[in-house]
């Protein structure tokens, strides 16, 4: 989900096809089922999808790390 605080609809959509490519190329690396909802924030610059790619990576191994804990 992606508000309108973020930019305009080329900008959201970019984000949104971003975040799905990620997910895409690296799902292989959840070995369990997960819901995922990315909110990003309004920070001005748009990141670039290395940067992105890392903290989703970053951010999906702490919430493994809490679900395998439960």
């Amino acid at each position: 989900m992606v508000g309108r605080r973020f930019g305009n609809a080329v900008r959201r959509n970019r984000i949104k096809r971003q975040i799905r490519e990620i997910f895409r190329l690296n799902k292989h690396q959840f070995p369990y089922t997960m819901d995922i909802v990315a909110i990003p924030l309004s920070t001005g610059e748009a990141p670039s999808t290395g940067i992105l790619r890392e903290e989703f990576l970053r951010l999906i191994g702490v919430a493994g790390d809490e679900g395998k804990s439960r």
